[in-house]
């Protein structure tokens, strides 16, 4: 039996890592590989990355974009740009059922760049080549575009399971904070830098989307301070352990019904960016490798996340 490479690693969007070195080491194929999302979030936010999208596959150049251009919520389009990947399941918790208000019916988006550049990312839903041959001749788009298709689950959904599949696991599937909650995060700076910060009402700092921050002085130090770590009295989105148990049971369910088997598992504890509670993170991530070794059993052979970063 082939083996399943899989890897326990602290955010999301390190999969881009792990598949770009999947590629390069013939786990996966290069092309038309299937995602199955188990997660809270979409992570389909668009990239603004300054640099095209489509670089070689060496070590080198993925850690670069990865570190330059990537956040845990905009990893996903610039697979599907390199043609990584066609077909996304996301499995949603609160997924909707066809009639109601907040169905999302599956549907295929496209993705292309415009300009000679090729870092201005257009996405939008796909009609066919036809409908996008205007602006391929007219407006500018670059005809290099991929598709994908998109369709969101829930745990009791049936799965065509045919293909190549990668299996990203986000702990916060089975329970999120809402409003990430976050250690504080410190970063040093001067005395004459911590005083420019804090007369400057207008300082870029405040005017960036994200954590608010402030500054503060530690054993004569002086630190910018990111993050929130202060924890909502209630949220909805917190289950509690008998929940995230009921949960647990659900997706492995998910997993036997549809005989889903990956080529890659990707589990992401979500801790450090703050959406899945720091004091439940070990026991989702002790139910999650219950799951993992009842279901593909002695086929698993897990690599630490150093040896993605060659």
């Amino acid at each position: 039996m082939s083996r399943i490479v899989t890897a326990f690693l602290e955010e999301h969007h390190e999969l881009f890592l792990v598949w770009e070195w999947a590629v390069r080491h013939g786990v996966l194929r290069p092309q038309g590989v299937r995602l199955l999302h188990v997660d809270e979030h979409s992570d389909l936010d668009l990239p603004y990355p300054r640099c095209p999208m489509d670089f070689e596959n060496s070590a080198e150049n993925v850690s670069n974009f990865f570190r330059e251009e990537l956040t845990v919520s905009n990893w996903i389009w610039p697979l599907v740009y390199r043609g990584r990947l066609n077909n996304i399941s996301w499995l949603f918790p609160r997924r909707r059922a066809e009639g109601h208000r907040d169905y999302v019916p599956p549907r295929r988006l496209f993705i292309t760049t415009t300009g000679n550049r090729r870092t201005e990312v257009l996405t939008g839903l796909h009609r066919g080549r036809g409908s996008l041959k205007g602006r391929f001749d007219h407006d500018g788009w670059n005809p290099d575009y991929r598709t994908v298709w998109i369709e969101q689950l829930g745990a009791d959904c049936r799965l065509d399971a045919s293909g190549q599949w990668v299996l990203g696991i986000c702990l916060d599937y089975f329970s999120c904070n809402t409003r990430a909650v976050a250690n504080n995060w410190l970063f040093e700076i001067t005395a004459e830098q911590r005083r420019s910060f804090e007369a400057d009402d207008l300082h870029f700092l405040r005017l960036l989307p994200g954590p608010q921050v402030r500054t503060q002085h530690i054993e004569g130090r002086d630190y910018l301070v990111f993050g929130n770590p202060i924890e909502p009295e209630w949220d909805w989105r917190v289950l509690s352990e008998a929940q995230i148990a009921e949960r647990l049971k659900a997706f492995q369910g998910f997993l036997e019904r549809n005989q889903v088997a990956p080529e890659l598992v990707v589990v992401s504890r979500s801790v450090k960016s703050g959406y899945t509670p720091a004091k439940q993170a070990a026991f989702i991530e002790e139910g999650v490798r219950d799951i993992l070794a009842s279901t593909f059993g002695a086929r698993i052979e897990e690599r630490a996340g150093s040896d993605f970063h060659e």
